[in-house]
């Protein structure tokens, strides 16, 4: 069923299915990674020790339902 982004109020930069996922088959080289959003602090440390120089935020927000989510259930 087809769902109309304006009646939704989903932002131009966002996919219209929340469940939204690109594959890329041969990976992404590290020079096209500008940086990395995790949902807890623990995590944040672990890629900042093993990834000098990562840009990471701590962002649960992210990880969160959109506002749009119940017209998806």
């Amino acid at each position: 069923m087809g769902k109309n982004r304006a009646v939704l109020a989903i932002p131009d930069n966002y996919p219209t299915n929340p469940q939204a996922e690109v594959l890329m088959l041969e990976g992404v080289p590290r020079d096209y990674i500008l940086g990395v959003i995790v949902p807890n602090i623990p995590l944040k440390n672990r890629l900042l020790a093993r990834y000098p120089g990562l840009a990471v935020k701590h962002v649960p927000q992210y990880f969160g339902p959109r506002h749009d989510y119940i017209h998806w259930r």
